[in-house]
């Protein structure tokens, strides 16, 4: 039995908090924490006890402290809450704000703390991140069409250009603020560099060829500057080659930098990306180079390493990810990895509520998504799940990926299960690098695309058990559990879906 109290309150707005990070409100008389029941001015364990007594009905709440004590904006202040207010406190170490609401009613949420973060990338997901590119010549290898350090800066960081051939691959500034919806600002520095040795010297050792740039540049660049999580590492640094490298050799890549020992300006080398992309195919190089980045940023590919037919993570026009074949935009899945998502834009769906329609507008243009998770959702969205959003032809997307006017719902199957090797590092349990991947792709992934190859979902359908790929995984790994919900496609009014969520029991 869940006992819960319900208040009409008309003179503060609501706002949402997260298991993890705190919000204020700020009104021309004062500033309240959300969590602060007890309105000391900051939370702890006595307003968790607060709350209790209010839900028992030991006090009674003033409206202020009735709007502080929601902390999960579902207008009810009830056993949900003090759960978040105690995982709260449990991981206060670097919450932060979320957001605030203004008397004028202007609405300043932040993005979630990211959740990938707990693998430890070297380049941070959010906030304004640094990044240098050397482009790259050998004595027998040159670019056919060199260009300026300048022109490389202009073509990789810099402004929005809707009008572009190349949008949505303009730059990856630009990219990256639309699909992070203002969470990432990307920047960075550009460099040349002509390397001492022939090309093929380097070609099985990428780290010689970092440690030549770096300490070459060293005494004219303070690489401090490119460590923006201050975590003692440069985030990640992109070394471009000539398109005649050979493939074998230098197709773009990301990785580890090998050499723990080496440092340059007090910082270690962390995420490197060395590849015969090239800045004269604007479209091409920012594509790669963001996928790339993706990379990291703790996303491992979601196109399969071993199948002997077909590589392709997702199929059809709702297939593509820029994860997958670095075309189109980050699926909302990715971009709530990343942080990229606020609090108010995840909608999960609890099944002790039975029926519940969510409304949701284009990810192409702002976060949204609804979650379905099988049985307990991991605060940190690390756990098995459906995730759902609808995608236009618009930003990121574009018509160039998806075929124009196209557009409705897909969802993805998602296991974010963390594994933890034997040093201690922690990646997805199930990315194409895991011990627990099946060869052949058989088996889990981190996601997998429902109905893959068959378009987007509309206005009628039904997804349930007898849809492919609409299944939780069974202990062997395959899509055979029925998840006991159906999903319903409603209307689209004013740009925005209805989708439905039932138990099918």
């Amino acid at each position: 039995m869940q006992i819960s109290i319900r208040k009409t309150i008309s003179s503060v707005s609501a706002i949402l908090i997260c298991a993890t990070s705190v919000g204020f409100i700020s009104s021309s008389a004062a500033s309240y924490i959300i969590g602060d029941a007890t309105l000391d001015g900051a939370v702890n364990a006595s307003d968790a006890v607060q709350v209790q007594r209010f839900i028992l009905g030991m006090e009674t709440p003033s409206d202020i402290q009735y709007k502080l004590s929601d902390v999960n904006k579902d207008s009810t202040v009830d056993v949900s809450d003090v759960v978040c207010l105690r995982r709260y406190l449990a991981n206060n170490a670097n919450a932060g704000y979320i957001g605030s609401l203004y008397s004028d009613g202007s609405d300043s949420e932040n993005f979630i703390a990211s959740p990938i973060s707990q693998l430890k990338p070297t380049m941070p997901s959010q906030g304004t991140v640094k990044v240098p590119i050397f482009s790259i010549q050998f004595p027998d290898c040159t670019f056919s069409q060199p260009m300026s350090a300048d022109q490389i800066k202009e073509c990789t960081f810099g402004a929005e250009d809707k009008s572009s051939p190349f949008y949505p691959n303009e730059s990856m500034t630009a990219y990256f603020s639309r699909a992070s919806y203002g969470a990432l600002n990307l920047t960075g520095d550009v460099f040349t560099y002509t390397a001492k040795e022939s090309i093929s010297s380097y070609s099985k050792d990428k780290d010689k060829l970092v440690k030549e740039v770096l300490s070459a540049l060293d005494s004219s660049i303070d690489f401090s500057v490119y460590d923006a999580n201050h975590d003692g590492k440069i985030d990640a640094s992109i070394f471009s080659v000539p398109e005649g490298a050979s493939n074998d050799d230098w197709w773009p890549c990301s990785g580890g930098f090998g050499d723990p020992s080496y440092t340059v300006d007090g910082v270690g080398v962390g995420n490197i990306m060395v590849g015969n992309s090239i800045p004269s195919n604007r479209s091409d190089f920012n594509g790669t180079w963001t996928h790339e980045l993706g990379h990291a940023m703790g996303l491992p590919d979601y196109y399969k390493y071993n199948s002997t037919n077909d590589f392709e993570g997702f199929h059809g026009d709702a297939g593509y990810e820029r994860m997958d074949e670095a075309t189109g935009d980050f699926s909302q899945f990715s971009k709530l990895m990343f942080g990229w998502l606020k609090p108010s834009q995840i909608q999960v769906y609890d099944s002790s509520k039975g029926s519940t329609t969510f409304t949701l507008k284009s990810g192409s243009e702002s976060g949204n998504c609804v979650i379905i998770p099988n049985g307990t959702l991991d605060s940190n969205y690390l756990s098995e799940y459906f995730i759902i959003e609808y995608v236009t032809p618009s930003s990121n997307y574009d018509n160039k990926w998806i075929s124009d006017g196209n557009k409705g719902i897909r969802i993805f199957h998602v296991d974010a299960d963390l594994y933890t090797d034997d040093w201690g590092g922690k990646t997805f349990a199930y990315e194409n690098y895991s011990p627990l991947y099946t060869k052949g792709d058989t088996g889990k992934r981190v996601v997998r695309l429902v109905n893959d190859g068959n378009g987007f979902f509309g206005t009628g359908d039904i997804i349930n058990s007898s849809t492919q790929g609409f299944d939780w995984y069974d202990s062997n790994g395959q899509e055979t559990v029925n998840p006991n919900v159906s999903v319903s496609v409603g209307n689209l009014n004013n740009g925005e879906f209805s989708v439905t969520v039932s138990n099918a029991n």
